[in-house]
């Protein structure tokens, strides 16, 4: 997925809340690091807390921060997906990042909840994901043609000593996300 489709989705998004009321959009951002998408939200005047488990990252983030010009936009907490609801109050979040986590939780439909439970209502979800076929198509161009029936034969879609939990299709990602009662409403890649 490119950055640039993915931030139009977001900044349409931001656009929605806008719309709905004049306060400042509050965006939760797990997983979100050194900052690559929080800095760039909260110099669109965005408030933004990143919840990520990395203390260096963490500290990269503020620093970023900093430099921008936005450090009073961006709260950084240290913690992960399984502890959300003890990290950033329910319901607060206008857009909710979970961009490149859910390959890595162990409890998918926990990380889910954890993720639907910080969005207010009407709020919205984003989500970056590993694509199952994405990696099947590399690991054939580059002639490993094992690697590529593992992937499609697997049912979460990993290789042995993989670091990721799984990736998805289509049909697994709607499905994940339906389970945990989120509507989806954009699907790119």
């Amino acid at each position: 997925m490119r950055p640039d489709a993915v931030r139009l989705a977001l900044d349409t998004e931001l656009a929605a809340v806008r719309r709905r009321h004049a306060e400042p959009p509050r965006v939760v951002d797990v997983g979100g690091g050194s900052g690559v998408w929080a800095v760039p939200l909260a110099a669109a005047g965005c408030l933004v807390t990143v919840v990520d488990p990395s203390p260096n990252a963490l500290a990269t983030l503020q620093r970023r921060a900093v430099e921008a010009g936005v450090a009073d936009h961006v709260t950084a907490v240290q913690g992960d997906s399984d502890l959300l609801a003890d990290l950033v109050p329910a319901g607060s979040a206008d857009l909710v990042l979970g961009h490149g986590v859910l390959e890595f939780v162990d409890d998918l439909p926990a990380a889910l909840s954890q993720l639907a439970g910080a969005a207010r209502s009407g709020g919205a979800v984003s989500v970056l994901v590993a694509n199952r076929y994405s990696a099947l198509i590399n690991r054939v161009l580059a002639g490993r043609l094992v690697d590529a029936r593992q992937l499609l034969d697997d049912p979460e879609g990993q290789l042995p000593g993989d670091s990721l939990k799984r990736r998805f299709d289509v049909d697994s990602l709607r499905s994940a996300l339906a389970a945990a009662g989120l509507d989806v409403e954009l699907l790119q890649g």
